[in-house]
């Protein structure tokens, strides 16, 4: 995507730049991506909180943490200078989530999630799960990735901008999601019923300048892949 241009308004997202209002980034411990660029996603100003291994990603992209937390199962050495808050390594929350939820506790209405979309499958529908939970509680939230990117809908319009190196798929999380409408990609859908059992919305491309998604009532997972994986 090399420009990390805007993809939505409101929640302002490509598969390299998220824009949001009060913003956190939550940096986790999976595999990032060797390309991935801080400067696609820091504008420096942003609260940054590690998920236990995550703070060694941090490092790699040069960012100063101001929090982590997790069992520390994962992290070379704990650092000094940074608020720490280690929990039990068994516990229901993945680390991912507990550095979510500290954020939503502290206010922020928008979190990017690095290192969220690589490594094992498990932890990505489990990061996906996060999003849905992000949701639930207003909070815009997104897996930030070079090449992939996920975010989710709710009862709302998104207008994005046109990634033309990318295929953006739509998925009902919800067990149906009415009124879904799709503009300005090359299938389109009015006011469709789609159920999650059927994967009607995969590869989608974008045919206009600027793509519009819909859902009336229900939840939609959208993603964006690049077509160069």
């Amino acid at each position: 995507m090399g420009t990390g241009s805007k993809a939505l308004t409101g929640v302002v997202c490509s598969a390299k730049r998220v824009t949001f209002m009060q913003k956190c980034i939550v940096v986790s411990a999976s595999r990032l991506e060797e390309d991935l660029n801080k400067q696609d996603y820091i504008n420096g100003d942003e609260y940054i909180i590690c998920a236990d291994g995550g703070y060694d990603n941090a490092l790699r992209l040069g960012l100063q943490p101001n929090l982590l937390v997790g069992d520390m199962d994962s992290i070379a050495a704990l650092p000094s200078g940074v608020e720490i808050i280690p929990v039990p390594a068994e516990k229901d929350d993945t680390d991912t989530m507990l550095a979510v939820k500290l954020a939503i506790e502290r206010g922020f209405d928008a979190i990017t999630i690095l290192g969220g979309v690589g490594g094992r499958l498990d932890h990505l529908f489990a990061n996906i799960q996060t999003l849905l939970y992000c949701a639930e509680h207003g909070v815009e939230a997104v897996l930030a990735g070079v090449k992939n990117s996920a975010f989710i809908i709710v009862n709302t319009t998104k207008t994005m901008q046109a990634q033309k190196d990318y295929f953006v798929s739509v998925f009902s999380l919800s067990p149906f999601s009415d009124g879904v409408t799709l503009k300005g990609l090359r299938y389109p859908l009015v006011d469709a019923h789609v159920v999650n059992s059927f994967p009607i919305g995969v590869s989608n491309e974008f045919r206009e300048d600027t793509a519009q998604i819909t859902v009336k009532s229900g939840t939609l997972l959208v993603i964006l892949s690049s077509k160069k994986q």
